[in-house]
């Protein structure tokens, strides 16, 4: 009787098993695909807000800019009008990047004009066309001439695209993923529709005219499927076959695209499936092994604890599920490098606590900083120093902060600390006390010694917000004027 209910038991266990790995495996798969195709997506979405951010960021130094070539004409001393025109064109000497034009216009003479804009009936009003293709300009009388001085859009933009590629260049993300932007030219498609601006994987042909004729090793034409998509839904997921990162090997890749508009850009991001089938074959395999040590478990207790072990194999099944489950989103909910939170939680928290805001909750303390000049640590240092300091920063602050404060990674060298129950009299002081603590701890990399400092805006939720965005809006305005305040500093926004 032991010998038939053992292996009866054993046939139906069996069978059971095998039901339930399979159903573990298709939920696995399918989790795990929803999971890239989400990392994708946001990580594209992050990246066309940081092209945004820069803009924003160039238009305000631009108008700093203007305002302090004004103030250094009204500095020049009253007295040789001469000498007062050849300053004033030394000080607009870089044609790519100042347009400016001077003229007397009670004598209707031109006393400087070298791209010609006075010959053309330049300037005429605000609304006038010609003012469009400037990011900040601006129209003054000195001592009773009239000047016109103004940094075009297209430089301001070509800044922006120069840092942006710089950026994706020197990203880093898992799985041998990394962005690319195409630059459509032609949106009929065809012969040189586009031009490849930023790819990471193919440096060597930046540059290059694309065609939508080009097929990959299976006959598709990736080229053209990505245009049609973005030109009909403004972005699409789509599969093609390509070489891995920084190897000849191809194979089958899931890509998520969108259009920017305003510059044309293509940005888009890619994983390869078979890294993802990989991580489906690694739990099933896990799985495969705790199954078959379960079925020997229960074979040896089977005459006594027959109905305890059915229990016991459901209870470790469920729970090796969800324990892969949490292993496979908290990966994607860290940034690899820093170990902060990704912007993805980031999100999900910020829409959590202005959720609870509106439900009578105290508002979250939101702390947005950055580090001051990073860029030249990584162009004077290179790109593992700028990782290194990265890396300090997130140590430095966590140790000032409490451990119920969470600190995301925002995006580049921009991070995001939402701290609760921090009253609003506290909360400078306490990013003040950070702003010191990082300042005091220079960053040894390679024999050099880097000082590191940041800047922080602080905001609160309001009661007129419509969005926790709102609140980043105003922390964003805070932190520009620690910026532009000296930085190494922290503002808040009243």
């Amino acid at each position: 009787m032991i010998l038939l209910s053992c292996s009866a038991a054993a046939f139906f266990f069996s069978a059971f098993d095998r039901q339930i790995e399979t159903v573990y495996g298709d939920n696995t798969r399918d989790a795990i695909f929803e999971i890239k195709k989400t990392f994708l997506q946001h990580t594209v979405q992050n990246q066309i807000a940081r092209i945004d951010a820069a803009r924003q960021r160039h238009a305000g130094l631009a108008i700093a800019r203007l305002e302090e070539k004004s103030a250094l004409l009204e500095t020049f001393p009253s007295g040789n009008r001469e000498e007062f025109i050849a300053f004033f064109r030394e000080c607009f000497r870089d044609g790519t990047v100042w347009t400016a034009a001077l003229w007397d216009p009670a004598a209707g003479a031109v006393l400087h004009d070298p791209k010609g804009l006075l010959r053309k009936g330049f300037p005429g009003t605000p609304d006038g066309g010609e003012f469009r293709d400037f990011s900040a300009w601006k129209i003054v009388d000195f001592r009773g001439l009239r000047a016109f001085f103004g940094i075009s859009r297209a430089a301001a933009d070509e800044a922006v695209k120069k840092e942006i590629a710089s950026e994706i260049h020197a990203s880093r993300f898992p799985f041998d993923s990394y962005i690319w932007v195409n630059e459509v030219v032609n949106f009929d498609g065809g012969l040189n529709y586009a031009i490849r601006r930023v790819h990471p994987n193919l440096r060597d042909t930046e540059g290059a005219f694309l065609s939508t004729e080009t097929r990959d090793v299976k006959g598709n034409r990736p080229y053209l499927t990505e245009l049609e998509g973005v030109k009909k839904d403004g972005r699409i997921f789509f599969t093609y076959f390509f070489k891995r990162k920084d190897s000849e090997e191809i194979s089958e890749k899931l890509t998520y695209a969108e259009l920017y508009r305003d510059y044309n850009w293509i940005v888009a991001m890619g994983i390869h499936l078979d890294d993802i089938f990989a991580s489906i074959g690694e739990a099933n395999e896990e799985s495969g092994t705790t199954s078959g040590r379960l079925i020997v478990l229960f074979l040896l207790l089977m005459v006594a604890l027959l109905g305890i072990s059915d229990l016991i194999l459901l209870f470790l099944e469920g729970k090796v599920h969800g324990e892969s489950r949490k292993g496979l989103e908290d990966e994607l909910n860290r940034d690899p490098l820093t170990g902060a939170f990704s912007r993805r939680a980031g999100e999900t928290e910020m829409a959590r606590a202005f959720h609870s805001f509106t439900k009578g909750a105290l508002p979250p303390a939101i702390v947005l900083f950055d580090i001051d000049r990073f860029k030249e640590v990584n162009d004077t240092f290179g790109h593992d120093a700028g990782d290194a300091v990265l890396k300090e920063v997130v140590k430095t602050v966590l140790r000032n902060v409490r451990t119920t404060d969470r600190l995301f990674r925002w995006g580049g060298d921009e991070f995001l600390l939402v701290a609760e129950g921090l009253k609003a009299e506290n909360a400078l002081p306490v990013a003040e006390n950070i702003v010191k603590r990082v300042s005091e701890h220079a960053v040894s990399v390679g024999g050099h010694s880097i000082p590191v400092t940041i800047s922080v805006g602080i905001a609160f939720f309001r009661d007129g917000d419509r969005g926790y965005e709102d609140a980043l809006k105003r922390a964003d305005r805070a932190l520009y004027r620690s910026k532009s305040g000296g930085r190494n500093q922290a503002n808040m926004e009243e």
